[in-house]
Parts: C-alpha cells; sequence; structure tokens
C-alpha cells in the first residue's frame, strides 16, 4: 500500500514536471509577468531605501553635524568646549569660512568659500591627490575642479577689498586634492555670499593656519544619541539634543557678552580716568608755563621802564651838554673876535685878560666834548640793552606761542579722546546681545532635499506597482484558466481515480506557483538591484556624493512574495474551483464551445453588411471572449501610456533649455564688471553701440527665500533699467507681468511652488547670515532653468538697507554677429571680470538634462517587456485554444498568409484599442511623473510633442509585430491530424 502511494506521487509529480515543460510558454508568461511587476515594485521601492542607506552611510563615515551654530560674536576654543561637554553632545568643532574672488581656467572672476579643515566633524572625503601639508595648500571642490587642476594655485585676486584679503593669510593657495563634503551633498549649489553677484561657484578646504582669523565663525556639534536618518528616531534624538545645545550656546554667548562689556566699561573707566589726569596735567602745565612767561614779561617790562628812563635821562643830559656847547663855542667865537678886533694900543691886561677868558672857555668846551662822549657812550649801551630787551620780548612772544599752540593741541586730544570716550559709553549703552542661530541637518540645502526626492521615487511605487501586479494577475488567470480547460478530461479522469479536489488543484497551484515564486525571486534581487541604480544615475545631476548602496528590505520581500502568490495561486484557485465542483462524468465530457451573442456592430447595419465573412468573425470573437479582451486593452493601454509617458519625459526635459534662452532669457551674453557703477552700460553702449541691440544694467546677488513650504537659495536681482523688460521675458499663461514696485518682488514659477506662495502673498529675505526682509509677490512669471527674485531699487535699499550698486549688463547683440569673436574683445574692455554666453549655458542645461534619459530608458524598457509578455501570452493562449479551428480553415484551403492575418487580426483590433485606451492615460501618466521628478534648480515644461504621440503608437505596434513574427511560427507547427482529433 505504501509502496502504491509512493508510485502514486511519483507519477503526480512526473505529471506536475511534464505539465511545466509541454507549456512552457504559458510557465515562462507567468514567471516574466509575476518577475517585471515584483522587479518594478522592489526596485522602485526599494530605491528609496538604497538612497537612504547611502546618505545615511555617507554622513556617518564623515561625520556629518547634526548642528551648525553661528554667532554673531564668533566662537573661542572656549565655546568649544562648552558645548563639547554637554551630555548629550559626541563631538564638537569649531570651523573658520571667508570668501573670495580668484579666477577660473579661462580666468573669469569667480567667488570660492574656503573652509579650515575640520578632524571630527564634516570631514572630506579625499578623491584624487593627497591631503593639505603646508597652511597655503588645499584641496578642492570636485564638482567644479578636475583632477588636472591638482598642482594649479588659486589666486587671491585684486578684486577683493582688504578686509577680505585680510582674512587670509597668504595670497596664493596650492591645490594638492579633489574632494568631496558631506557639507555640499548637492552638485548645483553652493550657498550664497555678499560678495559679487552673491553666487559661490566653488569650496575649499585649508588648514585653519590658512586664516587670520583669531576665532571660529561657526561651530558644528554631533548629537551622542542619533538613528537612521531622516527617521522618526533621528528626529526625537535630534530635538533632545537641540535644547542642551542651545541653552550651552548661550550662556557661553551670555559670558563672552558680559565680559565683553566689562571689558569694554574697564577700558572706558580707565580711558576717562587718563583724560581726567591729562586735563589736570595740562591746567598745572599751563599755570606753570604761563607763570614763567608772565614772570619773564614783567622782567622785560621794568627793564625796558628802566632804560626808558635811562634813555630820557642821557638824552636830557646831551641836550644839556649840546646847548652848553653851543655856548661856550658862541663865547669862544665871540672872546676870538675880540682878541682880533682888540686896539693894538690897548692894554696888555685886556688881551691877557681875553686869553684867559679863551683859555677857559675851550677848556669848558673840552669837558663839554667829553661828557657828550660819554653820553655816546651811555647811548650806546642803552641800544645794546634795548636790543636785549626786544629779544626777550620775541622770545616771550615766540614761547607764548608755542605753548598756546601745544596747550590747543593737548586740549583737542583730550577732547577728541572724550568724544571717543562718549561715543563707547553710547555704544556699550546700545551693545547688542550676541545673537545665536542653530541649524539642523534640515536647514543644509543639500541635505534637506535630499529625502523629498527620495520620496519622489517612493511615490511614484505607489501607483505603478499595482498596475503591474493587476496586468499579472489577468495574465495569470487567462492563463491558468485556459489550461484548466485544456486539461478539463485529465482533471476529470483524476477525479474518477479518487483524487480529492484538493490534490487535483494542488497540481496548478505548485505549476503558477512556482513559476510565481521564481519570478518573485528574480524580479526581487534584480529589480532591487538594477532599478536603483537607473534612479540613482538620474538623480546624479542633483546627487553625486557617493556611490550607491543597495538595500534589500526583506519585508518588502515577504509582501512582494506574498501578491505574487496571491495574482498566480489566487487566480488558480478560483479557476479551478470552478471547474472541481461539477461531477467527474460531466467534467470529462469536452466543454461546449462558448455561445455567440450578437454584438452592437451588426445593429450597425450600413457597417456591418460591408463586412467581409472574416471579419465578422473576428468581430465576434473579440466581444466573445471578453476577459482576453479586457486583459489586452489594460495591457496593451498600460504598454501605451508608459511609452508615451517616456516621450512625454524626453519632450519635457529636452525643450527647456530651448525655451528659456530663446524665449525668456532673451539676451546673448551677461557681463559682469570689477567696479559698479550707473555709467557702466553707457560706456559699454559707447564702444560696442553699433553690435547691441540692448543692454540692460543691473545687480545680482544671492539670497535664501523663506516661504510656508520651504527655504530656498536663489538669485536676487536689482534693477531699475527699464531695457531689462526687453532682456527677460516676464510672463505667465502668455500674460505679461509688471515690474515689481517697492517693497514688491517677482519670482518665477518654480520657486514659488517650492516656497508654497502664490501672487499677494509674502516672502522673507534671508542675506548677509542673520539679516531678514519681506516682501510681497507682486507676480509669478514662468522660468525654466534657475530660480531668481527680481525687484527695484528702492526695494533694495530702503527695505534691505543695502547700497545699489549695480555691476552686471545683460547685452543683446543684432543679427549675424559672432557672439563668441564679439567676447574675446569684450573680455578685454576696461574692468570686464567674467562673461557668461547663455548659448554655452543652454549646452550645460542640455548635457545635465541627459541624465534623465536613465528613467526614460526604464519606463520605455517596462513598457516594451510588459507589451512583449502580454501580446505574447495572449497570442498563445489564442493559437492553443484555437487549434481545430486553425487546422480546420487550413484544410479549408487557407493559406498560411490568410491563416496568420484571421488569426492575428482579432490581435492587432485589439491593439489598436488598447492604443486608444492608452493614450489619454498616457497624457495622464506623464504629468502624474513630472510632478514627482522634482529638481530645484529647473522647472520642467510638461509638454508631450505631437510626434511623441505618433512614435508611442510605432513603437507598440513595433512590440506586437515582433509577437506576430514569433508566434507565426507556432502556426508553422500546428499538425493537422492531431488537431482535428476528436476528444471523444
Amino acid at each position: 500500500m505504501v509502496e502504491a502511494k509512493k508510485m502514486s506521487g511519483n507519477i503526480y509529480f512526473k505529471n506536475i514536471r511534464r505539465t511545466i515543460f509541454q507549456s512552457m510558454g504559458r510557465y515562462i508568461a507567468i514567471f516574466a509577468i509575476i518577475a517585471l511587476g515584483v522587479g518594478f515594485f522592489a526596485g522602485v521601492k526599494n530605491t528609496k531605501g538604497s538612497m537612504m542607506l547611502t546618505c545615511n552611510e555617507y554622513v556617518n563615515r564623515y561625520n556629518m553635524y547634526d548642528f551648525r551654530i553661528v554667532s554673531t560674536y564668533g566662537f573661542t576654543e572656549e565655546d568649544v568646549s562648552a558645548v563639547s561637554d554637554v551630555e548629550q553632545v559626541s563631538e564638537a568643532e569649531g570651523s573658520v569660512t571667508a570668501d573670495f574672488f580668484s579666477e577660473d581656467r579661462i580666468g573669469n572672476s569667480i567667488i570660492i568659500r574656503a573652509h579650515s579643515i575640520t578632524d571630527k566633524v564634516n570631514k572630506v572625503d579625499l578623491l584624487k591627490g593627497r591631503m593639505p601639508e603646508s597652511d597655503d595648500e588645499c584641496v578642492a571642490d570636485s564638482h567644479f575642479f578636475r583632477e588636472s587642476d591638482i598642482g594649479k594655485t588659486l589666486e587671491v585676486t585684486s578684486e577683493n577689498s582688504k578686509q577680505t584679503s585680510d582674512a587670509l593669510t597668504y595670497k596664493e593657495y596650492k591645490i594638492v586634492g579633489i574632494v568631496n563634503s558631506p557639507y555640499y551633498m548637492m552638485k548645483t549649489d553652493r550657498g550664497t555670499t555678499s560678495l559679487g553677484d552673491g553666487k559661490i561657484e566653488a569650496y575649499v578646504y585649508m588648514p585653519a593656519k590658512g586664516f587670520t582669523s583669531q576665532y571660529f565663525t561657526e561651530l558644528f556639534a554631533v548629537s551622542e544619541k542619533q538613528g537612521f536618518v531622516f527617521s522618526d528616531e533621528y528626529y526625537s534624538n535630534i530635538a533632545k539634543t537641540e535644547d542642551a545645545v542651545i541653552n550651552a550656546a548661550e550662556s557661553m554667548a551670555s559670558k563672552r557678552y558680559q565680559q565683553a562689556v566689562d571689558e569694554a566699561q574697564l577700558e572706558i573707566d580707565e580711558g576717562q580716568q587718563e583724560i581726567d589726569e591729562g586735563r589736570q596735567r595740562l591746567k598745572e602745565e599751563k599755570n606753570s608755563v604761563y607763570g614763567q612767561l608772565n614772570s619773564a614779561k614783567n622782567t622785560l617790562d621794568e627793564q625796558s621802564s628802566q632804560m626808558n628812563s635811562s634813555r630820557e635821562q642821557i638824552n636830557s643830559q646831551k641836550d644839556s651838554l649840546n646847548s652848553q656847547k653851543q655856548q661856550v663855542v658862541s663865547a669862544i667865537a665871540e672872546v676870538k673876535q675880540q682878541i682880533e678886533s682888540l686896539d693894538p694900543q690897548a692894554p696888555a691886561e685886556t688881551e691877557e685878560t681875553l686869553k684867559t677868558q679863551l683859555l677857559q672857555l675851550e677848556e669848558n668846551l673840552s669837558q663839554i666834548e667829553g661828557g657828550l662822549e660819554e653820553v655816546s657812550e651811555g647811548e650806546k649801551k642803552l641800544d645794546l640793552a634795548e636790543g636785549q630787551i626786544k629779544n626777550g620780548y620775541s622770545d616771550y612772544y615766540s614761547n607764548k606761542s608755542k605753548a598756546e599752540r601745544s596747550f590747543a593741541s593737548a586740549e583737542a586730544e583730550l577732547s577728541n579722546g572724550q568724544t571717543e570716550i562718549n561715543k563707547a559709553k553710547e555704544d556699550l549703552e546700545n551693545f547688542e546681545k550676541p545673537e545665536i542661530f542653530v541649524q539642523d541637518r534640515e536647514d543644509n540645502l543639500g541635505f534637506g532635499s535630499f529625502e523629498s526626492n527620495a520620496d519622489i521615487v517612493d511615490s511614484i511605487a505607489k501607483i505603478f506597482p499595482v498596475f503591474f501586479f493587476l496586468i499579472a494577475a489577468l495574465v495569470c488567470s487567462t492563463t491558468m484558466s485556459r489550461m484548466i480547460d485544456e486539461e478539463r478530461t485529465q482533471i476529470g479522469a483524476l477525479s474518477a481515480l479518487g483524487y480529492t479536489p484538493g490534490r487535483i488543484m494542488l497540481k496548478y497551484m505548485i505549476y503558477s506557483g512556482s513559476a510565481a515564486i521564481l519570478g518573485c525571486a528574480v524580479g526581487f534581487f534584480a529589480g532591487s538591484k538594477y532599478f536603483p541604480s537607473f534612479i540613482w544615475k538620474a538623480y546624479g545631476m542633483m546627487f553625486g556624493f557617493a556611490p550607491l548602496e543597495f538595500y534589500f528590505n526583506w519585508k518588502l520581500a515577504l509582501v512582494s512574495l506574498a501578491v505574487s502568490l496571491l495574482c498566480s495561486t489566487g487566480t488558480t484557485y478560483l479557476a479551478c474551483r470552478g471547474q472541481l465542483k461539477h461531477m467527474p462524468a460531466e467534467i470529462l465530457r469536452p466543454k461546449a464551445p462558448k455561445a455567440g451573442k450578437r454584438i452592437f456592430l451588426e445593429r450597425v447595419r450600413f457597417i456591418w453588411k460591408h463586412m467581409k465573412f472574416l471579419h465578422k468573425v473576428s468581430a465576434r470573437n473579440i466581444f466573445r471572449y471578453k476577459k482576453r479582451m479586457i486583459m489586452m486593452i489594460l495591457g496593451i493601454g498600460g504598454c501605451t501610456s508608459l511609452v508615451l509617458a517616456g516621450f512625454g519625459i524626453n519632450d519635457s526635459v529636452a525643450g527647456i533649455a530651448d525655451h528659456q534662452y530663446s524665449e525668456i532669457e532673451k539676451y546673448h551674453m551677461t557681463v559682469a564688471f570689477e567696479q559698479s557703477g550707473e555709467d557702466l552700460k553707457k560706456r559699454f553702449e559707447d564702444e560696442y553701440g553699433k553690435e547691441l541691440s540692448n543692454a540692460a544694467l543691473l545687480q545680482q546677488t544671492s539670497v535664501n527665500a523663506k516661504g510656508p513650504d520651504a527655504n530656498k537659495s536663489c538669485s536676487l536681482m536689482i534693477s531699475d533699467d527699464r531695457d531689462i523688460l526687453k532682456a527677460v521675458n516676464f510672463t505667465e499663461d502668455g500674460k505679461k507681468i509688471s515690474y515689481p514696485g517697492k517693497g514688491e518682488a517677482l519670482i518665477n514659477n518654480k520657486l514659488a511652488e517650492m516656497l508654497g506662495v502664490k501672487a499677494g502673498d509674502t516672502i522673507e529675505l534671508n542675506y548677509d547670515d542673520t539679516k531678514t526682509a519681506t516682501l510681497k509677490v507682486a507676480g509669478i512669471y514662468k522660468n525654466y532653468v534657475s530660480n531668481y527674485i527680481y525687484i527695484n531699487e528702492e526695494t533694495y535699499q530702503q527695505d534691505m538697507g543695502k547700497a545699489y550698486e549695480p555691476s552686471v549688463l545683460f547685452v543683446s547683440f543684432k543679427d549675424g554677429i559672432d557672439i563668441h569673436n564679439i567676447s574675446e574683445s569684450i573680455n578685454e574692455f576696461d574692468g570686464v571680470i567674467g562673461i557668461s554666453i547663455n548659448e554655452d549655458a543652454k549646452s550645460r542645461v542640455d548635457d545635465m538634462m541627459v541624465s534623465l534619459n536613465y528613467i526614460i530608458i526604464l519606463v520605455i524598457g517596462c513598457a516594451g517587456a510588459l507589451a512583449f509578455i502580454v501580446l505574447f501570452n495572449l497570442g498563445n493562449i489564442n493559437i492553443t485554444e484555437r487549434e481545430r479551428e486553425i487546422a480546420t480553415i487550413e484544410v479549408l484551403g487557407f493559406y498560411p498568409r490568410e491563416t496568420g492575418s484571421y488569426v492575428f487580426r482579432e490581435n492587432f483590433i485589439l491593439v489598436l484599442l488598447g492604443i486608444a485606451a492608452g493614450l489619454p492615460s498616457g497624457f495622464a501618466l506623464h504629468k502624474f511623473i513630472m510632478s514627482r521628478i522634482v529638481v530645484d534648480a529647473v522647472s520642467f515644461n510638461e509638454v508631450i510633442e505631437p510626434v511623441s504621440f505618433g512614435l508611442t503608437v510605432v513603437v507598440v505596434l513595433g512590440f506586437a509585430f515582433i509577437v506576430d513574427v514569433i508566434l507565426r511560427q507556432k502556426l508553422k507547427r500546428i499538425n493537422m491530424a492531431e488537431a482535428l482529433k476528436s476528444a471523444e
């Protein structure tokens, strides 16, 4: 008995194996459709897991910060230690940053952000070269610099201000390596700066001694407890750590604030004391100097008075002597005359008396002249003394003047010092407390956008797999129903031999279940490996920080297996149950053919009566087997939808560069100048007026725009030049939009969508790290590449408190001008530091969009596989179940070509119906996919060109043709004699 059961079991399983090998086409069809469905489901679903795992491994490997802390005071080692000592913090490290102007490979001015190399947090990923060994070496951004740049130097150009240059220790830095950094996970965004146009092109990392700063400009901290990136556990742990980090940072900031206040007050007190002491010293010195000067002047005055008195005495004496001398001379003359006129006969005594008088007078004259000589000597002495007194007065006035100047200078210095002290006191009263800004990973543009991009892929996984599994269930149901119908006699025989319904049913469930299990296994592993690779390549234009880590979700594998078995064994069970509810005798008899019914077309007499007989048969057969018809239409419709969506993605992506640089940005070139000024345009027009058709002057910088839904980096364009309306086309839905007024901003549609704002709402602009401005959205204009905010000069100066310094021209040239040739001339124009040609930008955008071809290939490839499986399986079933009919018409004399046309005409009609159903759904599917493919810097056109509809039809008909060619070979292999044998 046991031996008989064993033999029976062997025969049973041998029968199953024989069934599989004899109907391998059906088996492979079930295997393939399950593999395709599971592969698509698991692949797209695991893509998010793979992206998340890649991100998690990357940020953990290089210890990306959990918190970035910025203070208006900067940080010291003491601040870093204070944050590091927080219990919930595992690592804390300070970093120095500085932005500076340099030049790219072709000499255009660029802005580079320099970071100090950190050892614990935000470690760099060295790709090529080596790390810096001296303070004047650096490693550079892999997405801007190439391996060939290793060994070259970055120059801190003369365009930098003294403050910028002083922030860096050297004027040149040698590139010794190429790196990635967890701080910059996106390829396209390097942040904003207050320099130049505000756009940072690249970053470098260098030793801390490459900077002159004595303080850290930012502080990074890593939480002790984290968790898988973007998980609830991670956010919960970070939230617990954040308060402690903020408290530590604010505590240190308050301490430093009080310390700074105390130091400032001490300096003020010491300064005031010095000034008070200086005033006292000046007063004493004044008293001393002026006392000495007054004493000297009094002495000179006394001496001068004495000299005047002496002068009067001498003059009086001189006058007296001169008078006496005159009298004596006169007397002498008179006596001499008397002597000469004396009568000779006069007595001798008279002459003698006169001579005695003369002698006496002459002696008196001699005495008088001696007195006059003495007076003359006295005058000389008086003249000398008066000269000395005069010199004394001159020295007095000179010394007094010097003293007055010296005292005035000292008083001015003291007054200036007092003014400075008063200013310092006022500043101290208005001394603001330090502001602490704590950012987490979500505020990092690259990290923050990574999850949303991964969610895009995950959202696609919620729609597509349902469609594939529905087709899989229909394929399995049709395949197994037909197989069970074909083996109806065998089922009846097994039932008559005593096999239970469950035992009989198990055979077919093993058949479909094994195909499903194999398909699920192959599809799961292949899809989990290759689908994420394709999608990661597509996202490579945004994220390229690490190779993809493959993630296998075993729970998802079990779900996939369960769904696969449900699609296969579930439909098998339903098909078998309907067959096994009959008695064995009834099952052993062939099943009556399905009754034909009148179809709607027969009621349209005008058409029906003009149709050929075989065409009428085909029409009846199409509606006779409704299950097969529905499955064919759904399968081909789905294939059509996918193909059209694929071509639509290509249309939406391929055309944006043309639209951007011909319809929106209508200028040909952007010219940046070293110096700003509103005379730039006039000078440029004077030089190139013959070639120009338009030039618009503006200032360009970068800001972070914040709305209800997001915070995004974008370019801020400031202009009052009306020619800006000729350079840029501000329209939405074909309608012109007015340029914004004061306090208003004009933003592009992509930015508005990301921020979650509409016209009339407000947005907040963050600039210069800590400043903000709130503006009203005056309008939203259509734009495809990059994000822009346009404002006028008044808004920039009053609402943002910045000086309007235009240094950029949007330039358009007349037709026939060679843009690249004239750019060489413009590059030599005085003050030009950079030129950007729109045609070159268009080429770069086109190259970037090529990455999305991977998604297009993926979609069209899946569509082709789906179409092939559905067409092949249904065509194979159609031929198998109609072998007697096919053999009959061949016996009746139909040629092979006519037989093929008769058999496949139904397939062709159903393909056309499927295409008709698939085109509208493909249009909707395209819109859905484009709404999920989000690139921050790009707004897609969301258009399907008319030619794509034609290509879709051609592709689907091509798949149908291939299946037709393959299945015609099966028609040739039908044995007419065997097919026409009676089943009874």
